[in-house]
């Protein structure tokens, strides 16, 4: 009777200890998961960042390249001789240049992540929290766990 009244408790604690350990495994999972999401949505946001600022530089640089042969063909059209090339070339030369609606860039000193950070650092502060008060229901249900009680011998056999 003793080796069952000693087994019993065991094999609960073994099962409890068994899934404290798959819960806490899943737990650490979802974590890592949590953490992957976030470097992904900071990645691809970086990355469209990136993209949006490489294709101005690449607006800019061939509306650069255009000012330049512009500029190029007028020297070459006032240091002409001909008269009359210079007059039928002058017109296309000087009309207006026609540049791409590009919006105007304004470069944000002050941009940061910060906000970014301090959501995780509250996200980690308040499954902390989360975690010691949870820990704190669970040693209280283990010491209010009633394994035995000690009484009288005669009680015991006389029942």
């Amino acid at each position: 009777m003793s080796s069952y009244l000693c087994l019993c408790p065991q094999r609960s604690a073994d099962r409890v200890h068994d899934d404290t350990e798959t819960v806490l495994s899943e737990l650490q999972r979802s974590v890592e998961r949590l953490q992957e999401l976030v470097e992904g949505v900071m990645n691809q946001a970086g990355q469209e960042k990136v993209s949006e600022a490489q294709d101005m530089v690449d607006k800019l640089e061939a509306e650069i390249s255009e000012l330049k042969r512009r500029d190029k063909d007028m020297k070459e059209v006032f240091h002409c001789e001909d008269n009359i090339h210079f007059l039928e070339t002058c017109e296309s030369l000087c009309s207006p240049f026609e540049c791409n609606d590009l919006p105007c860039v304004v470069a944000n000193p002050e941009a940061t992540f910060e906000p970014v950070r301090e959501a995780i650092l509250n996200l980690r502060e308040r499954v902390e929290d989360m975690c010691n008060v949870e820990l704190g229901k669970i040693t209280k249900t283990v010491n209010d766990t009633t394994l035995f009680t000690l009484g009288d011998k005669g009680e015991f056999w006389s029942s």
